[in-house]
C-alpha cells in the first residue's frame, strides 16, 4: 500500500527463526508490544506513532493519506467489512518473510 500512495518508507527483513527470533527483541518490542509482523512506525508525526496488526496499518494509511476508503459512510462500512473479514486469510506469517515498514520525514 505504501507503494500504492508513492510514500517514501524505509523496510527491514524481520528475521522469525533462529535462537533469537528478531520480533522478540526490545526494540521491536517497543514498536509493537504483542511482538508481532507486520509493524511500523510513522515519523512524519510528532511524536512518532507505532502502528501495528495489518488491517490496523491499511486503515490508518488510507485514513491518513485520503486514498483507498470511501467517503461515504455507509460504503466505508461495506469496505472494512470486506477487508477485516479478509485479515484472516492473509498474513506474513504465511509467507515465512516478515518486514517492519517505517514512514521516513524527508
Amino acid at each position: 500500500m505504501l507503494e500504492e500512495l508513492g510514500v517514501e518508507y524505509d523496510a527491514w527483513k524481520i528475521p522469525i527463526s533462529g535462537d533469537e527470533p528478531a520480533q522478540f527483541s526490545s526494540g521491536f518490542v517497543a514498536v509493537n508490544p504483542n511482538s508481532k509482523i507486520p509493524a511500523m512506525v510513522d515519523h512524519t508525526t510528532s511524536p512518532p506513532q507505532n502502528v501495528f496488526e495489518s488491517c490496523h496499518m491499511l486503515l490508518y494509511l488510507a485514513e491518513k493519506y485520503g486514498k483507498f476508503l470511501p467517503k461515504d459512510f455507509a460504503k466505508k462500512t461495506e469496505c472494512l467489512n470486506v477487508r477485516c473479514c479478509g485479515m484472516r486469510f492473509r498474513g506474513p506469517g504465511r509467507r515465512g518473510v516478515a518486514a517492519a515498514c517505517v514512514l521516513v520525514d524527508r
